[in-house]
């Protein structure tokens, strides 16, 4: 995965190798690498593109409220950011 400022937006790009490899070591999928047996089930990505896009769909699905899984990520980073005294933002009062 890389991410960095271009310019003014914010890139982050993930090649697609990147994001089978990290599929197949995804810690939440955890629950799913034995079966009932305890015999290890294999966790593959067989479609580079496909698996991209089903991801995409999860990334950007919405939820009641109008967000996403970035927007929810992006709150967090903002809000980690902040609780680490990041440079190039004020709050009133606080910061």
């Amino acid at each position: 995965m890389n991410i960095k400022i271009e310019g003014d937006a914010l890139i982050v790009r993930v090649p697609l190798d990147a994001l089978a490899t990290a599929t197949e070591l995804c810690p939440a999928l955890d629950d799913l690498a034995f079966d009932d047996y305890g015999k290890p089930r294999e966790i593959k990505v067989t479609d580079h593109k496909v698996w991209a896009g089903e991801v995409l769909c999860e990334l950007t699905a919405e939820r009641e409220d109008g967000t996403n899984l970035l927007d929810r990520a992006f709150d967090r980073a903002i809000r980690n950011a902040v609780d680490a005294g990041a440079r190039g933002i004020s709050i009133t009062g606080i910061i």
